[in-house]
């Protein structure tokens, strides 16, 4: 991570402190690759600041820095974006200003160098570099959106950068949502980011080896959990089930899921970007992809049309 090395004290082993938006698996996975790409390369100490489930998420792939927990605070997207979006800055108003206060103790408790924010806009310091990483840089291309763009350049106003996990060269894999056509933002592309890269692929313990389709669940746990019962009902009047894998309502590991997307002749998945990113690094036949947006978050219906347009995937909405 060459672009990180001026912000990297001398004479020392620098210390991070981490935090990722909980909103689905997403944030923390595509952060994670991030985080222990530093480990290996600065023996950088790592501090994370997350939800319980995160926190277990880690565990169970190695993680053995410090962790502090921090309440689970997921959005309502029900009445749409814009209104979800209000909402939950209201009522969690106050645990944002905890956490900001919590962020401030820890650097100077900890004599943090760097705070690494995964979509956390009050997750940063004034005593340390604070880095944010977003695929969501500008919201001009929605009718509804763009009257908020104010309230996302403010949030990234308060970072030293803004790290890209979309290729610098236009569309990329996000469009307009990750190319602005201006900014007076430090943005820094540093391409798609996959947890699966470097893992070796396994299969899962029972696995029918007849399996043609592959559905990956993300999201809000509610939308997760509803869209299972909705696409195992469908599969079953369609064809047999034991011939579908479903990932994504219970943490796998990733050498299975890398096996999984690998072997899957079509798969079904949520228009997640970190999910994306993850299936365009593994070279899966892309136009063999069905694609379901989260209802009420527009940037990942327009990603997806996006995706349908450049690699002829297929998009089921509503």
């Amino acid at each position: 991570m060459s672009f990180l090395k001026k912000y990297l004290p001398r004479g020392r082993n620098p210390v991070i402190l981490w935090s990722a938006l909980d909103w689905g698996w997403g944030h923390l996975t595509r952060s994670w690759v991030l985080v222990t790409s530093l480990i290996r390369e600065t023996n950088a100490q790592v501090i994370f600041a997350g939800s319980d489930w995160q926190i277990q998420w880690l565990k169970r792939r190695g993680f053995r820095g410090k962790v502090y927990k921090v309440q689970s605070a997921p959005v309502d997207y029900d009445q749409g974006v814009i209104w979800g979006i209000i909402r939950y800055l209201v009522q969690r108003h106050r645990q944002h200003i905890w956490e900001r206060e919590l962020c401030e103790m820890l650097v100077k408790k900890e004599r943090v160098d760097i705070v690494l924010s995964d979509s956390k806009p009050w997750f940063y310091s004034r005593r340390a570099c604070s880095f944010i990483i977003s695929h969501q840089i500008w919201w001009g291309w929605h009718p509804y959106l763009r009257h908020v763009q104010w309230l996302l350049d403010t949030v990234y106003s308060n970072f030293d950068l803004v790290i890209v996990p979309d290729y610098a060269q236009y569309p990329g894999l996000a469009g307009l949502l990750s190319h602005p056509p201006e900014t007076r933002h430090r943005l820094t592309y540093i391409g798609p980011l996959s947890r699966l890269k470097e893992v070796k692929p396994r299969a899962p313990a029972g696995l029918n080896a007849d399996y043609v389709g592959l559905a990956i669940l993300s999201g809000p746990p509610a939308f997760r959990n509803s869209l299972y019962e909705k696409l195992h009902g469908i599969i079953r009047r369609l064809t047999h089930t034991k011939k579908w894998v479903f990932a994504g309502i219970r943490d796998i590991p990733d050498e299975e899921l890398k096996y999984l997307i690998r072997g899957a002749k079509f798969i079904i998945s949520v228009a997640g970007y970190s999910t994306l990113m993850e299936l365009y690094e593994e070279g899966f036949c892309l136009k063999n992809l069905i694609l379901i947006p989260t209802p009420n978050q527009p940037e990942q219906e327009y990603i997806a049309h996006l995706w349908e347009k450049l690699f002829g995937c297929n998009v089921v909405c509503g």
